[in-house]
């Protein structure tokens, strides 16, 4: 052992060095300052030793590298001191010695500091493993990069990409990596061993990489004063697309990349200035306290009373449709035995087609290489006779929302399962008490819904039934963080919390489009806002089919009109499903995307009954009014949704709508969001509302107790200065 500490050791044999990455006192890789002073004690105690030829950096946690900073960080250090800390190791790890190479040998998560401890190195070696991710989530959090990451990561993969994985938050897939760049080797994790050793004996013997075309291209692009004024006009307008009044990580980022550009010196610099400045925004500070409670799961779900069981080896789903197939690849490519139950054979059939289906389209993304696809196709068994279910230790239960189908399939799988087997019902709309009624040992069952398991690090919505076991509830919990996901303990109502929350914002994107608003145009504005995503591009990416279903649902669960136009039924009628049909509200066609005109022809004054009439404004200025309304009616959503959760307070509701469905993160969550608007004007705003566009504006029970005791949703009261004042109405006129 050529060193060791609490959270770094470093082993040498044969002329290689390993240096393990280990924090002792928690399950993840979160740096700190601590662990950064034993990162320079270990390098130094490599520095020393002449006969060092490889150096590899490794981690010891199972599916993650590094994940960044421990978010405490940020409160207990000076931010330009942690800067300058950080890019001080980085730097004595990229220049250790020159005829030293470094790998970064990465199996699982590395974002954030992580990312940029792996740029740091010279090569980046990267086993294909589920989890196997790379992003800069910190433009969420209302920060950037500040140990290097924006003056090395340009440099590596180019301006433009650099800067859409910088802005973005979201990151790529280890095969997309691959593509543009950002790593150099992926591997099969059964070729791991053999792959690594030949690696090391070619750097060994004095192998160096060779620039690929595309490096070249971008050295040339932003090697002239030329190539960098063009690069910097054609990524002005990336910035323009995203940026907001109250984002200002988003300009900042930006600074620090042209200026590393320039010079790696002043990039550094940048990164340094721009951390105390950021921290200091209230952007910034709401974003650090939702992913602390995020991480606070004694917050979030009731903890265990007895230890938790391990994680299940060997779960059966039963159903094998859309959902049914996205989970059960989601759970092979995490190493469990899945068994997909299907009713008849015929059925089968139509299961194994879009098992195959998903395995595609994440083989497509670059999510895992086709040699793990092969291996999980044939890993997922099919059956249409229970074979295989007597020895599973979880089930879902993902068959169509018919609440008399399900009694049945829940009432064979008490026939076919242990006793102590838990249950888990994917429904949406359905009461999990009601499908409770009639088991022998009720306890078990719980409701699961993944609100997109396409997301990496999406929420999961647990259901809690009042007959559910308080142990079922926590093992599920602590089960789905092992996998990645968030859970949120959520009531037993139709659409638990985010569908109809996200549906009533949907609907209203919709009767904007209906009354003559461009979809890129409210898309563009709700980016500005800081959705990732606008929400008639979210409608794409649903399905228009699959939100018609959704909401056939909700109507009858609620027993009212819910969301009506959500139904699409005109443009379906032309054969729009959305992006997977190749049009929706846009086209997309030969890997272009623009807006459809067809989408505005047929929602053209396809308006809900209770609006009293159509008025147009001058045109930016109804929009700015139509962004209003989408943010009030979901504001108004969630306030209602608060007062039927007896499990969750304001923050837990907006955490769940932030990480849900896709909520402005800087901006905290939407009732957070209304604190600063002061709920008394919310409330004369939305009997406004009311008034000119219907019914479904009216103020909630709950918004209006509040605003008339003069409480806010956070407990303590918004300081006058800091209230939003809204825009003044502008003058109306009849369409037409």
């Amino acid at each position: 052992m050529l060193y060791e500490s609490p959270n770094i050791r470093v082993e040498f044999d044969d002329q290689v060095a390993t240096l393990w990455l280990d924090r002792d006192d928690s399950p993840t890789n979160r740096l700190t300052t601590s662990m950064l002073d034993e990162l320079d004690a270990a390098l130094q105690a490599i520095r020393g030793l002449p006969c060092v030829d490889v150096l590899l950096v490794r981690s010891v946690k199972s599916g993650e590298f590094c994940t960044g900073l421990d978010l405490n960080e940020y409160e207990s250090v000076d931010a330009t001191a942690l800067a300058g800390r950080g890019q001080q190791t980085l730097q004595m790890l990229s220049n250790l010695r020159p005829n030293m190479t470094t790998v970064a040998v990465i199996e699982g998560a590395c974002r954030s500091q992580g990312l940029e401890l792996a740029l740091a190195c010279d090569r980046r070696f990267v086993v294909a493993a589920p989890r196997a991710s790379f992003a800069f989530p910190d433009v969420h959090l209302g920060l950037a990069p500040c140990w290097g990451g924006a003056v090395r990561l340009p440099k590596l993969i180019g301006l433009r990409p650099a800067l859409n994985l910088l802005l973005n938050g979201e990151g790529v897939s280890a095969g997309q990596a691959l593509r543009i760049g950002l790593i150099d080797h992926l591997c099969e994790p059964r070729e791991f061993k053999a792959r690594l050793q030949t690696l090391v004996d070619q750097l060994q013997d004095g192998a160096r990489p060779l620039p690929t075309p595309r490096r070249l291209v971008e050295r040339l692009a932003i090697g002239t004063s030329f190539g960098r004024w063009m690069t910097y006009r054609a990524t002005d307008t990336l910035i323009d697309d995203v940026d907001g009044a109250e984002r200002p990580a988003v300009r900042a980022i930006h600074r620090a990349v042209w200026a590393g550009i320039s010079s790696a010196v002043e990039g550094f610099a940048a990164e340094r200035a721009l951390m105390p400045v950021l921290l200091d925004t209230d952007a910034c500070r709401t974003a650090l306290a939702q992913a602390r409670l995020a991480e606070q799961p004694s917050r979030i779900y009731p903890e265990p009373i007895n230890p938790t069981p391990a994680r299940p080896e060997r779960l059966g789903i039963v159903g094998g449709g859309e959902l049914g197939a996205q989970l059960a690849v989601f759970f092979a490519m995490h190493g469990s035995d899945v068994v997909v139950q299907e009713y008849a054979e015929e059925t089968l059939a139509a299961a194994n087609e879009r098992i195959d289906n998903v395995v595609a389209g994440k083989l497509q993304a670059g999510e895992m290489t086709r040699a793990t696809a092969d291996q999980l196709r044939k890993a997922i068994r099919r059956t249409a006779n229970w074979t295989g279910f007597d020895r599973v230790q979880w089930v879902i239960e993902a068959v169509d929302e018919d609440l008399g189908i399900k009694r049945g399939i829940i009432s064979e799988l008490e026939r076919q399962l242990r006793p102590r087997t838990i249950i888990a019902s994917t429904s949406t709309t359905l009461r999990i008490e009601a499908m409770q009624a009639e088991m022998q040992r009720p306890g078990r069952l719980v409701g699961l819904h993944p609100v997109d398991m396409a997301s990496r690090g999406s929420l999961v919505e647990v259901v809690r039934a009042p007959a559910t076991d308080s142990s079922t509830l926590a093992s599920l919990c602590e089960w789905l963080r092992g996998w990645g996901r968030l859970p949120l303990v959520v009531g037993d109502r139709p659409g638990r919390l985010v569908t109809r929350v996200r549906m009533n914002y949907l609907s209203e994107a919709v009767q904007l489009v209906a009354e003559g608003l461009p979809p890129e145009a409210i898309d563009r504005d709700l980016r500005r806002f800081g959705m990732p995503a606008g929400p008639l591009e979210q409608i794409d990416r649903i399905g228009f089919q699959r939100l018609a279903n959704l909401t056939e649902n909700m109507q009858l669960a609620r027993g009212d009109r819910f969301a009506r136009n959500l139904l699409l039924e005109r443009m379906r009628g032309f054969g729009c499903d959305g992006r997977e049909s190749g049009e929706g509200f846009y086209l997309y066609r030969g890997g272009r995307t623009r807006p459809s005109q067809l989408a505005r022809m047929i929602n053209w004054n396809d308006s809900d009954e209770d609006v009293i009439s159509h008025y147009v404004f001058d045109p930016e200025e109804s929009l700015e009014l139509g962004v209003e309304r989408l943010i009030l009616r979901t504001i108004n959503e969630a306030a209602a949704a608060l007062s039927d959760e007896s499990d969750l307070d304001p923050a837990l509701v907006d955490l769940g709508l932030a990480r849900g469905m896709g909520w402005a993160p800087h901006r905290g969550g939407p009732l957070l969001h209304a604190d600063k608007l002061g709920l008394a004007n919310v409330v004369d705003r939305l009997a406004e509302f009311s008034e000119r566009f219907g019914r479904r504006f009216e103020p909630c029970v709950e918004l209006q107790r509040r605003a008339e005791a003069g409480e806010s949703f956070y407990g303590s009261a918004v300081p006058d200065d800091a209230i939003i004042e809204f825009p003044k109405a502008a003058a109306w006129r009849l369409a037409g």
